[in-house]
């Protein structure tokens, strides 16, 4: 029976030389020993190479399947782990935002700029947005903590999609109550600036008559 025993490796595995199919080890040993026989055995190395390297261009950019998996996998992974990434910096950014504005307001509301103590209830609707605005942002924060602990059970899953689903909805209240907070404070910085310029304007009209 005759074998083929002259064979190349190459990144897509073994591949047999298919010119030397038709002869025997023995035969193919005289070939590769006679001298007078030597050029017969470099056009069959040679037509070979030729079919090996028309094989790989023609598997080229060809995965196969544990490839093709570990490629769907790392980027299932990736995709994660930047969902996590942004999830993280989005309700960081809330809770910064809202908790920043209900104390810098708090203070603003309470000096002369503000309008002092007479004038601070005008400001208490704003700093309840942006509490609750912070408040949201740490609500978020910890439902996205329950619903990782349901995905952590199989058998839990749907009540993980549920609670994720109140945690981006709690998310959103909170960024539209920042919104309120920020019209709200610019209601309240019209009606000091306006009191604070009655008093100029009816001096000055007192003065016309």
């Amino acid at each position: 029976m005759k074998t083929n025993t002259a064979s190349q490796t190459t990144e897509q595995g073994p591949q047999p030389r298919a010119a030397f199919d038709p002869f025997t080890p023995e035969e193919v040993e005289k070939l590769r020993g006679d001298p007078d026989l030597r050029d017969v055995y470099r056009l069959l190395i040679d037509y070979d190479n030729v079919q090996i390297a028309r094989r790989n261009v023609e598997n080229f950019g060809k995965l196969t399947p544990s490839q093709d998996f570990e490629n769907k996998a790392r980027m299932l992974l990736g995709s994660v782990e930047s969902t996590i990434k942004y999830g993280e910096l989005a309700v960081k950014s809330l809770l910064i935002l809202g908790g920043g504005a209900a104390v810098a307001l708090g203070a603003f509301a309470g000096s002369d700029a503000g309008g002092g103590i007479v004038l601070a209830p005008n400001y208490s609707k704003a700093i309840m947005m942006f509490g609750v605005s912070a408040c949201a942002a740490v609500g978020t924060a910890g439902l996205s903590y329950i619903a990782q602990w349901f995905y952590c059970d199989e058998r839990r899953g749907d009540f993980g999609d549920l609670i994720r689903a109140f945690a981006m909805l709690t998310w959103l209240v909170g960024l539209g109550a920042f919104f309120v907070g920020v019209r709200s404070t610019s209601e309240a910085i019209d009606a000091a600036r306006a009191a604070k310029l009655a008093p100029v304007e009816a001096k000055a009209e007192a003065v016309g008559e």
